[in-house]
């Protein structure tokens, strides 16, 4: 079996669903493949057993016949590896890829996406829903690319979030791509109720000293956007002795590192002009260490970064339930950004903290800080989640326990 073949048949599909058949039959497959059966029969198996390619058989007579139609998944995986990459013409684009992870945020929840498709002028019964936002915004812009509706779903979501940058250069057609944690997934393990969780946030108190603020923006100093050579983004911060952290998935190997730049000062002025920012290579050579289970990566930074932007400190730290989790952040590779609101923490593990507090993909690398600007995990992840108590899909955040983090290092000898 050859993953060449594997990415052919996919592709097949793909252009196949764009055009309006939602099914492809197993005959005209292999007479656009220019085969037989018998030579691919084995890499259809291996896509319907890895949930790319979904295949419907039904029987008349003694003849079985075969209906192929390609999942998100598979879908995903084209946008990844084929129409990417190569920069060739394609019906979706960068752009679209990147705005499907951004209505996925905006509108979690299926019924949610309902308005924006019909404010857009698109007809909902041409459109296969998803209860999974990421799979329902990819059903939905494939129909609205296919029929030039694109630009009125941005409009459409603009009139719901005016302000959002994010959506502003979808429009434009230069949405900044992020890194994602491929293969997300992880469980909500908070026992209480979003309406529990909502009283504790109208219970606490939301006064702080003014000093807070100027403590806050001495620590964002060192909060960096980084720029992968693949053109995907994250985030990361400097810590002692000029070493970054960030994510795993991030910067996952030492090649990956040294192609990479850190951003510093990537942010905007009290008036809302652009800050020059300051770049800075990586040198994994002078040091690399990562973690695939815990998705953190520990990378030395060329020249005196420290000197300039600071560190933040790692150390241990009490991490409390229905406490705060403040989040400085490039979400969508966008400038820096804090999140503050809706922002209690609902569960804490020995490697995993869960919080309330806002993303987007591309925050992923950010110090998560309690209310005394302590920091107490990396952020890695983010994504629709069924609640324990109520069983409903809600959308939540994860980050790694910087305890956890703590005890790697101190075990890989780098404390």
């Amino acid at each position: 079996m050859t993953m060449q073949q594997r990415m052919q048949i996919l592709q097949v599909l793909y252009k196949e669903r764009a055009k309006g058949s939602q099914t492809f039959d197993r005959d005209s497959l292999v007479q656009r493949l220019d085969t037989n059966w018998d030579s691919i029969r084995q890499e259809v198996a291996y896509l319907e057993e890895s949930g790319d390619v979904e295949v419907k058989r039904r029987q008349i007579g003694a003849r079985i016949f075969e209906a192929l139609r390609i999942t998100a998944k598979g879908i995903d995986l084209v946008e990844r590896e084929i129409l990417q990459p190569n920069g060739s013409e394609s019906l979706w684009d960068k752009n679209l890829t990147n705005l499907k992870y951004v209505l996925a945020d905006l509108y979690p929840f299926k019924e949610d996406s309902f308005s924006v498709v019909r404010d857009a002028g698109l007809d909902p019964t041409r459109i296969s829903f998803q209860n999974k936002a990421v799979n329902n915004w990819s059903e939905i812009l494939s129909e609205a690319n296919k029929r030039g509706k694109v630009p009125d779903i941005i409009r459409a979501a603009l009139r719901d979030y005016p302000d959002n940058q994010s959506l502003k250069s979808a429009l434009k057609g230069t949405l900044t791509p992020v890194r994602p944690l491929l293969g997300n997934t992880f469980s909500w393990e908070s026992p209480a109720s979003p309406e529990t969780l909502e009283k504790l946030m109208g219970k606490q108190s939301t006064l702080l000293p003014i000093s807070w603020l100027e403590v806050g923006l001495q620590r964002s100093q060192s909060v960096a956007k980084v720029k992968r050579a693949d053109h995907t983004y994250g985030t990361g911060f400097l810590i002692r002795d000029n070493w970054f952290l960030t994510n795993h998935h991030v910067l996952g190997t030492v090649e990956e590192a040294r192609a990479a730049i850190i951003q510093f000062n990537y942010q905007k002025d009290a008036a809302g002009r652009d800050i020059e920012p300051v770049n800075f290579e990586l040198d994994p050579d002078a040091g690399f260490k990562t973690s695939v289970e815990h998705d953190w990566t520990l990378v030395h930074v060329k020249g005196n970064a420290n000197s300039e932007w600071g560190a933040l400190d790692l150390k241990p730290v009490e991490i409390k339930v229905n406490g705060r989790a403040n989040i400085i952040q490039h979400p969508g590779g966008d400038v820096k950004q804090i999140a503050l609101y809706h922002n209690i923490i609902a569960y804490v593990g020995n490697t995993r903290v869960q919080y309330l507090t806002d993303t987007l993909p591309g925050s992923s690398g950010s110090a998560v800080f309690d209310d005394e600007w302590c920091v107490i995990a990396l952020h890695h992840a983010g994504g629709l989640l069924v609640e324990l108590s109520t069983k409903k899909q809600v959308y939540r955040n994860e980050g790694i326990n910087v305890n956890c983090i703590l005890k790697d290092l101190e075990l890989q000898g780098e404390l």
